[in-house]
């Protein structure tokens, strides 16, 4: 997935064997495994259907309203992370917003993603607005144009070519080439 953003692109993308990221002015960097974790579910975009396979524990908790949807509250779980929230709409039967937790060192780190402005694109209704909440950053994506079975270039789901490595203090002879300086700072001050 690539994201435009005013400051560059971000992606996200796994090769088969790479899982990776990149964000503007930041290297890539390989994703940790709830990073990966909820990529995957990202890139599900049938996930409402691939539910029982991934989540063998489903449970329809509640009932509730949300602004005009009538929605049904199901919680997903399986052994190996924490349980995954999902709010269905009761008459449309469209997911409307998704609830998951990442683990970290700090502990569990939320996730909520809402669905809305669902159209019809060959007989599948996909959500045009798409809004992305997590502590201290929310991201409003809003697609345009949506086509479906459109070829994709392999190459597009590998990591960009690191950057040659440049040592961040470069030695450089001074005038009289006594004393190496380092970054224009002399490496000894004279007389010592």
């Amino acid at each position: 997935m690539i994201v435009h953003l005013p400051s560059g692109d971000a992606s996200t993308a796994f090769n088969g064997s790479i899982d990776w990221q990149s964000s503007p002015g930041a290297p890539v960097r390989e994703m940790h495994a709830a990073d990966f974790e909820g990529a995957k579910l990202d890139a599900d975009l049938q996930l409402p259907i691939h539910l029982r396979p991934a989540f063998p524990e489903f449970k329809v908790v509640a009932s509730d309203r949300i602004g005009d949807h009538h929605i049904v509250l199901v919680i997903a779980g399986n052994h190996d992370g924490p349980p995954l929230e999902l709010l269905f709409d009761k008459d449309s039967g469209l997911l409307l917003r998704q609830l998951r937790f990442s683990k970290s060192p700090l502990g569990l780190n939320p996730m909520r993603v809402d669905y809305d402005d669902y159209k019809e694109f060959d007989g599948v209704k996909v959500p045009l607005k798409v809004t992305i909440t997590r502590p201290r950053t929310q991201l409003n994506i809003q697609l345009d144009q949506v086509s479906q079975n459109t070829p994709v270039d392999d190459a597009q789901f590998e990591p960009p070519p690191a950057p040659p490595k440049t040592s961040p203090l470069k030695s450089v002879r001074s005038r009289d080439s006594s004393s190496p300086v380092f970054s224009g700072i002399p490496a000894r001050p004279s007389g010592i």
